[in-house]
């Protein structure tokens, strides 16, 4: 595994989930937990496309290469939603800890794209779980920085943030890669700008080589963004 994802949650799907009032940091990430959640249950009764749409990405964000997450979807029809990324590896066994609220809802929005494409991605980050899973041939299929997705969708008023990678970057993004969401507000995020304005960034190295790439460490007052670059 390394940290490239197929993006494509649509806006509506995240907009749509109240993740506070269903609980979802609060309890495990897990079959019995969300079969036990009426707030959840409520939810995937009224809109289950949406609902199932939302926990796979919550899987691939939140849940290593090695884990999954089941869920009744219906009567003797069962989901499994596959891991990827393992930003939150524990939230199988405990509720969410307010840095991994943060780095899940980042993850989360930089799987949004609002023209309803499936575009790959390379997801990068300060977080172990990213770096040590970013490698050499991707900074070079993906060299392209896009932006920074920040904020958290956790609390009772949700906070979406993104920025561009920079100022001659932003009004370039909407082009061939079909992504749109950090280079304006289209996406329901706040748009902050260049994030060279609004962010803190470190180089890391590549796990596999000597390759460099920078990251965002802090934007707004948020601690763990996740940085995103494109194809060019």
């Amino acid at each position: 595994m390394n940290g490239l994802s197929m993006n494509g949650l649509s806006e509506e799907g995240l907009r749509r989930t109240d993740f506070s009032e269903n609980e979802l940091a609060t309890r495990e990430l897990t079959a019995e937990s969300l079969a036990a959640n009426p707030a959840f249950t409520a939810f995937h009764t009224a809109t289950p496309g949406l609902a199932e749409s939302v926990l796979g990405y919550l899987a691939r964000c939140a849940l290593p290469a090695n884990g999954n997450l089941r869920y009744e979807t219906a009567p003797g029809t069962t989901q499994s939603y596959v891991g990827a990324l393992g930003l939150a590896p524990a939230w199988s066994t405990r509720a969410l800890t307010v840095g991994e609220q943060e780095l899940v809802s980042a993850c989360l929005m930089a799987h949004v794209n609002a023209v309803q494409r499936h575009i790959a991605i390379s997801v990068r980050g300060t977080a172990d779980a990213l770096v040590t899973i970013t490698s050499q041939s991707e900074l070079t299929q993906f060299p392209r920085p896009e932006g920074a997705f920040y904020g958290n969708l956790f609390t009772p008023t949700a906070q979406l943030h993104v920025c561009g990678a920079d100022r001659n970057e932003i009004a370039q993004l909407i082009g061939p890669a079909g992504r749109i969401c950090a280079e304006s507000n289209a996406c329901g995020f706040v748009f902050d700008g260049a994030c060279e304005d609004v962010c803190t960034s470190r180089t890391e190295k590549a796990a596999d080589g000597t390759g460099t790439y920078a990251v965002s460490v802090s934007c707004n007052g948020f601690a763990a963004p996740v940085t995103t670059y494109l194809q060019r």
